[in-house]
Formats: structure tokens, C-alpha cells, sequence
């Protein structure tokens, strides 16, 4: 049985300082870091744009001069679009750029929701929130297998 040296010895010890892993006295990047920033930012991003249609019904039937029953299709649409984007993840994740596909989706989402209070017809409004819960499936499906990669 061979002992190791101490130079050897000294490199499985690590000190992580922000996103710099210290290494045999030079700072190396930490791989992890920039996933967590990303993903910290998706979460962000989702947190503040999931809440806004529940809050928003009640002066939205009366923008769109309509009822609780017609606005009902905005969750309905939006179930089934977020179903959508996950199945969708699903097959493109590992196919593309992780980084890639998690920033672009949650920029269509951002966009999606930024553009909705521009339209006055009930169905492009529905049409906005199903494409941005289908971004939102894209995230969340991705943002669990970063996790699932990171274990």
C-alpha cells in the first residue's frame, strides 16, 4: 500500500468561495455555480409571473366583458399548455443546450406575460397565457432535471 504525497493529498480538499472553487492554492470555476444562478433566475422569473391571472379575473371579466365561466378558459387553457411544455421538455432536453433552452423558455414566458394586457379580444388573451404556461412547463420540467443532473 502506497501512501500519497502531500500535493496529492491536498487536492481532494476544497475551499468553494462564490463561484470560485480554491483547488491546490488556485482558484478553479465551480461548475455548479452557474447552474444554480440560472436557475435561481428561472424561479425568480416564474414567482413573479404565476400569480398574475388569479389576482387579475375579476377586472379582467370586465375588460373583456365577459363572465366567470368564459374567463374559466384562461386556467383551463393554461393546464394544458403547462401539461404540453413539460412533455415537450421532456423530448428536446437533452438534445439541446440546457442553459440555452431554460433562459429561452423563460424569456417567452416573461414575454408572454408582458404582452397580455395588450390584447382586447378574450382568445388572443387566452392564446398569450397557454403559450406562457407551455413556457413555464419547459422551466419547471428543466429546472427538476438540473436538479436531477446535479445529484
Amino acid at each position: 500500500m502506497t501512501t500519497g504525497t502531500a500535493k496529492n493529498v491536498g487536492s481532494i480538499f476544497r475551499l468553494t468561495v462564490g463561484p470560485y472553487t480554491v483547488k491546490d492554492g488556485c482558484p478553479v470555476k465551480s461548475p455548479g455555480y452557474d447552474t444554480a444562478l440560472k436557475q435561481s433566475c428561472a424561479y425568480t422569473v416564474q414567482g413573479l409571473l404565476t400569480p398574475l391571472v388569479g389576482t387579475t379575473l375579476v377586472h379582467m371579466e370586465r375588460l373583456f366583458y365577459s363572465d366567470t365561466a368564459t374567463m374559466s378558459w384562461t386556467f383551463t387553457m393554461s393546464f394544458v399548455g403547462y401539461l404540453f411544455g413539460a412533455v415537450v421538455c421532456g423530448f428536446i432536453f437533452d438534445r439541446i443546450n440546457h442553459d440555452l433552452l431554460l433562459m429561452v423558455f423563460s424569456g417567452i414566458q416573461a414575454t408572454a406575460t408582458a404582452i397580455a394586457p395588450f390584447f382586447t379580444t378574450l382568445p388572443f388573451f387566452i392564446a398569450t397565457m397557454a403559450i406562457q404556461a407551455t413556457s413555464q412547463g419547459v422551466v419547471d420540467a428543466s429546472k427538476a432535471r438540473f436538479c436531477h443532473i446535479a445529484l
